[in-house]
């Protein structure tokens, strides 16, 4: 029993991973349009303007009361 797991084990953490992970990225880079390429500049920006934006800028209000800043959390 312990043998034909440990062979299971092995086909499954072997080239049957490797083939599987490797598809599913392709899959997922064509599904969004290269996203992940696209958006290296904007990923850019927001990094370089949040560092610099979040210490001037005054934090509003929503609608609840509370605090955001970038983002507006969901009722």
């Amino acid at each position: 029993m312990n043998e034909l797991i440990t062979s299971i084990n092995d086909a499954v953490w072997g080239y049957v991973l490797i083939f599987a992970l490797v598809s599913c990225g392709l899959w997922f880079t064509w599904r969004t349009r290269f996203v992940q390429f696209r958006m290296v500049g904007e990923m850019i920006r927001l990094l370089t303007d949040s560092a610099v934006d979040t210490v001037g800028e005054q934090v509003k209000d929503d609608d609840r009361g509370g605090k955001y800043h970038h983002f507006r959390l969901l009722p």
